[in-house]
């Protein structure tokens, strides 16, 4: 199944064409479309729970006819999906365009359903510059048998740390 694609920041805009079954005159009491994001879960499938649905009246009580004969525009700008669309095994993460005709006449509320596909990249975060290190190692043997060594590191430009250390011969010397 192909599916259109849309990010978090893009703008939805399209156009319905109503397509009339009959010859017959047929009044409508009205043309919309919704922006709908659903979650699904496994355990309660056929009742998702709606966390977007926004409505666009596309056009007002009328004949059937009439709205058939040119496009509806329509456009949903600044829409939050923040959810990625999501198909698995337990849980589904939806979003869709709903066209429903309600009227008189009709067997029941006309609904044509259009899925289309979230995904939301994030945008990698700058990397640190690297860090220069100074590194400097001094060792002072002491014949009173105890060797002392110092280290300092030091980020380029900041104050040093020292580390001192003192380790006895005479253990050494013993083994």
């Amino acid at each position: 199944e192909e599916l259109p694609l849309y990010t978090n920041h893009d703008a939805i805009v399209g156009e319905v064409r109503i397509t009339s079954l009959t010859t017959k005159r047929t009044e409508h009491s009205g043309i919309k479309v919704q922006l709908i994001g659903q979650i699904e879960l496994a355990s309660e499938r056929g009742s998702p729970h709606d966390f977007v649905s926004l409505v666009r009246e596309l056009a007002p009580p009328g004949d059937v006819a009439s709205a058939a004969q040119k496009p509806l525009p329509f456009e949903f700008r600044n829409v939050e999906m923040q959810y990625d669309s999501y198909r698995g095994m337990q849980v589904r993460c939806r979003y869709l365009l709903r066209v429903t005709v309600t009227g008189k006449g009709m067997v029941a509320d006309t609904k044509k359903d259009a899925p289309f596909w979230v995904r939301n990249y994030d945008v990698p975060p700058e990397e640190a510059p690297p860090i220069k290190m100074e590194v400097s190692s001094r060792t002072v043997f002491d014949p009173g048998k105890c060797l002392w060594g110092s280290s300092s590191m030091s980020e380029a430009g900041k104050a040093a740390r020292i580390v001192t250390s003192c380790a006895i011969l005479s253990v050494l010397a013993m083994l």
